[in-house]
C-alpha cells in the first residue's frame, strides 16, 4: 500500500554500493577435461573479479575456486569441490589474486571429470578507507597494485 503513496517498500541497492562478496563465475559450453582449460577459465574469473574489486574500492582477504561437473548428466561421474584460502594481507592486485585462485584450483583438480562450470568468490572485503598499516616492519605491500594491473584497468 505504501508504494501507491510513492513510498518504497523496498530499498534497492545501489549497484555503486560496498559488497560483502564478490564472485564470478560462468557455465562452459563444453565439458573441459584438463588443468590447463579450467585454469585458464579460473583466471579469466580471478581477472574480471579482481577488476570489479578495484572498482568497488575494495580488498580482500579470503578467496574461494569452485568447479563443478554437470550434475544433470547423472550418468558421468559427478565432482563438485572448493578449497577456500585466507590471504596473508588485503589486496587487489590481480597478479596475486590469480597467484592464489590458481594454487587453490590445483588443490581441488582431479582428472578423470568432465567439468562444467568453475568459479571465484572473493570474501571478507573491506573499502580502502578500512585498511589499517600493517607491521612497520612488514615486507609486503599490500595497498600497492602492480603496474601491470594499472595498465589492464586503463584498457
Amino acid at each position: 500500500m505504501e508504494e501507491l503513496r510513492g513510498k518504497p517498500a523496498v530499498e534497492l541497492k545501489d549497484i555503486n554500493d560496498s559488497r560483502d562478496r564478490i564472485c564470478v563465475s560462468q557455465s562452459m559450453g563444453i565439458p573441459v577435461i584438463e588443468l590447463t582449460e579450467l585454469s585458464e577459465a579460473v583466471t579469466a574469473h580471478a581477472t574480471k573479479a579482481a577488476f570489479k574489486l578495484r572498482r568497488f574500492k575494495s580488498y580482500t582477504s579470503a578467496i574461494t575456486v569452485f568447479i563443478h561437473t554437470d550434475s544433470f548428466r547423472q550418468a558421468e561421474p559427478q565432482y563438485h569441490k572448493s578449497q577456500s584460502i585466507k590471504l596473508p594481507y588485503s589486496t587487489a592486485d590481480t597478479s596475486t589474486l590469480v597467484s592464489y585462485a590458481s594454487f587453490a584450483l590445483k588443490a581441488i583438480f582431479k582428472k578423470g571429470f568432465k567439468y562444467k562450470k568453475a568459479g571465484v568468490i572473493f570474501e571478507e572485503l573491506s573499502l580502502h578507507d578500512d585498511m589499517q598499516q600493517l607491521e612497520l616492519l612488514s615486507e609486503n605491500l599490500p595497498l600497492n597494485i602492480s603496474s601491470k594491473t594499472l595498465v589492464i584497468d586503463d584498457k
